[in-house]
Parts: structure tokens; sequence; C-alpha cells
């Protein structure tokens, strides 16, 4: 992704820099627009020198999009003036009668409205006014791009232009504008691709590039992998994860190995041949909490589902001791059901309750979202439904009801029912972070 972004800079920097043309058109799709703003909005607070003016919004016809982009410029214009008069300065000059007459030809206006905000930059020190002109709906191509045309005729060079740079919006994968304004002269076109694809690519190049730091190269090939485990092709993650191994064996980084190992034991794993005891050692030796709830996760969730209760158990107690020294509460509700689960597995529905409705009062206390206490409502219900706990179950049953009707009020989030003990980090002692409690029992692989 960053080569994608650093080739984006690059290009829109060279077209402020150059002196031929005019108008720079992206082709950008609306997936790609808010990147795509960002970068821009980027390039004017990296700019010393130029003046950026932006315009958005939905494009319905030329009149109402030039009134509202002059608008915010006139406003914009009014607290610059304020500015200058609260430092003792002169304002500047008032806004031309004709940019604000809406009378006039939408075109004529902005030409105007350009033709002024260029006046104001200083006429030496290679100031340059970029206006960007980037709606992000447009409803009728063909007036957006008229009105486009109409800002720079062909074989006319206006003296308006000297210094000005516009950037302006294109549809993508397929271009929209009529007449296409890369035909025109002092036109340059540029297209815009942050997907998952153009990404992949990227990351490809970046893993390849012998000019990069090895570290560098070994970032995106590790998105590969994952990528790759992502859409399931096992032969090529496999691939990527061992030549990850083998350089964070060489270079020592602990975490990086942990997660690799972690990444290779998800991918046999969902091919039902190895588990994720690979990891726990590396895990251990990194003594990242994060690193380490994540693999005790997943070794939990594979002891619960190969029916190993007890050792998924001693799992999820890890989880939820590594939570609550990270302070992360929705990782300790996670945990808790889990926990729960598995006790109720094991055949002891008691500690099995307490488990979930100690998940449902930190869920209401720091009012984590419904999706997340709808479960615990209904493995509550069920396991006092099982002890015979007819009205906890009836309790528990018509919270399932209120949540699913959205009858379930910000009156039930009460934050006095969360106790010292429920989130603090001094449940986890030194002790806790430990390869022993992180090994399944019977040893690691």
């Amino acid at each position: 992704m960053q080569r994608l972004l650093k080739a984006f800079r690059s290009d829109v920097a060279d077209f402020i820099e150059q002196r031929e043309d005019v108008l720079l058109v992206v082709s950008c799709a609306e997936t790609d627009m808010p990147v795509t703003l960002h970068l821009l909005r980027d390039l004017e607070q990296a700019s010393g020198t130029d003046l950026f003016l932006m315009s958005g919004g939905d494009f319905h016809d030329p009149v109402s999009f030039v009134e509202a982009t002059l608008q915010a410029f006139a406003e914009e214009h009014r607290i610059a003036c304020d500015a200058l008069e609260k430092d003792g300065r002169l304002p500047f000059p008032p806004l031309p009668a004709i940019v604000q007459d809406p009378a006039r030809p939408p075109a004529t206006r902005l030409v105007e409205a350009l033709r002024f905000a260029r006046a104001l930059l200083p006429s030496t020190g290679g100031h340059r006014l970029v206006w960007t002109l980037f709606p992000t709906t447009v409803h009728d191509w063909r007036a957006y791009g008229l009105l486009l045309g109409e800002l720079c005729p062909p074989g006319t060079v206006q003296p308006w232009m000297r210094g000005v740079r516009l950037i302006v919006r294109e549809d993508a994968p397929v271009a929209r504008l009529e007449p296409p304004l890369e035909r025109l002269p002092r036109v340059r076109s540029l297209a815009v691709d942050f997907g998952p694809s153009a990404q992949q690519r990227a990351l490809e190049e970046d893993s390849e590039d012998p000019t990069l730091p090895e570290e560098r190269r070994a970032q995106a090939l590790y998105s590969l992998a994952v990528i790759d485990y992502g859409y399931n092709r096992a032969a090529q993650a496999i691939a990527r994860f061992d030549e990850l191994l083998a350089y964070y064996r060489r270079t020592g980084n602990a975490t990086m190995r942990a997660l690799v190992m972690h990444g290779l034991g998800a991918v046999f794993e969902r091919n039902a041949d190895l588990e994720y005891e690979c990891a726990v050692v590396p895990t251990s030796e990194s003594r990242v909490p994060v690193v380490m709830s994540m693999v005790a996760s997943s070794l939990g969730s594979l002891g619960l589902r190969e029916g190993r209760y007890q050792e998924a158990l001693e799992y999820f107690e890890g989880c939820e001791k590594l939570a609550s020294h990270t302070l992360d509460a929705g990782s300790k509700v996670r945990a808790l059901e889990q926990k729960g689960l598995c006790f109720e597995k094991l055949g002891r529905l008691e500690p099995a309750i307490e488990s979930w409705e100690r998940a449902l009062t930190l869920c209401r206390s720091v009012e984590l979202p419904g999706e997340m206490r709808l479960p615990l409502l209904e493995h509550l219900q069920r396991g006092c439904s099982r002890l015979g706990h007819r009205e906890r179950a009836a309790s528990a049953g018509r919270d399932v009801e209120a949540l699913t009707s959205g009858d379930l009020t910000a009156g039930d989030l009460t934050a006095g029912d969360l106790t010292a003990g429920d989130l603090t980090a001094g449940d986890l002692t030194a002790g806790d972070l430990t390869s022993g409690d992180l090994t399944p029992v019977g040893g690691a692989a």
C-alpha cells in the first residue's frame, strides 16, 4: 500500500511542479475516494508556498455545484480577512461582484474566482494556486465534463492559467466524462486504484525489491501470506510463511516468529493437518500480551472443537488474564464466554453460569454492543434451564427478546455493575506471562 500512496503523491507533486499543463484528471472510483481525498489534503498540509482549495459535495448540475463551491470560497476569504485584521494588517480585496452574481454562467464565475484567488498570491517565490474540484458523487457526468471543458477550452491560453493547477475527478474503471478531457491540450491524466488487487501487486513488488531494507520486504511478504491464507491458497501461504520463519529465526524476532507460526498453524488447521502448538514457545519468548492472547485463543478454540475441554478451559483462562492485563474488555468478554462453554461441556454448569454472568456484567458496564450480549444471554438461559433455575432462565429469555426487538434501553447499561476486580491490570501476575501458561496438557510440540 505504501508503494501505491507514494506513487500517487509523486505524480500529483510532479503535476504541480511542471509548467505546461493546467488540469489533472484523476480517474477514481467511489471506493477509492476517501484515500484519494486524504492524500490530497496531505499535500496541502505539506506545502509551505502553494494555496490549496478543495471543493467536494455532490454534483447535480453546474449552477448548484459552482454556487456551493464559491460560497465555500467566500467563507474562506472572510476567515482569512478577519485573521489579517486581527494581526493589524490590511485585509484582502473584496470578492468581485461577478463571482457572487448567480445570474452569470457557472464557468464564468469559476474562472473569475480562479483569477481573483491567483492574484492574492505573491508574484515572486513560485507560489501556485491548486484548486481541487472533486465531487464525491456525480449525477450528471456530461454536464460535469462540459463545465470542466469550459475552464480549459482547446487552443487558448488564458492569463489566469499562469501558476494555476486544477485537479478534477473522472470516474473509474469506466470513463464517464464527455468529451474526454485528457484529449485536450494542457491536460494530463492519472489513474488511481487502491483496490485489493492493486495492493497485492504493490506488496509483491515490495517483497521482491532489492533496494528496500530486508525488514520492509519481510513485512510485505507477511501481508501476502495472510492474504493467501484469507483466500485459502494454502500452498502459497505455506511457502511464504516458511520463508518468513527462516528470516525471523535468523534475526531473533520472537514476536514475528510467533505470528508466523500461528499463521502456519491456521493454514494447516484449516486443511486438517497441523495445529497451533508450534507457536507456543516463540509466543512465550516474545512476552507480547496481544500475541500471547491470539495464540491462546486459537489453541482454546481448537481444543473446544476437538473435545479437549479441560485443555481449552486452561487456554481461555489465560486469555482472560491477558485481557485484564491489557484492559481489553471485548477480549475479556469473549474469553469468559468460551470459559463458560468449556465448563458446560465438562458438565460443570454452576461455574459456566458464573462465567456468562460476569461477561454480561462487563458488557453492560462498559456498554459493549448488543451482538456481544445476545449469545451470552442465550447461554445463560440454556444453563439455568438445565439446572432448574426457572426464574433466572425466564429473566434471561426476556432479555433475549428485548435485545432482539430493540426494546433494551440505555438504562440497562449501568456502570455500577462493574466491580474493581472485573478489569484491572492487577489481575495478571508476572507468573501468568510464562511459557507454562501456554503449554497444553501433555506438552507443546
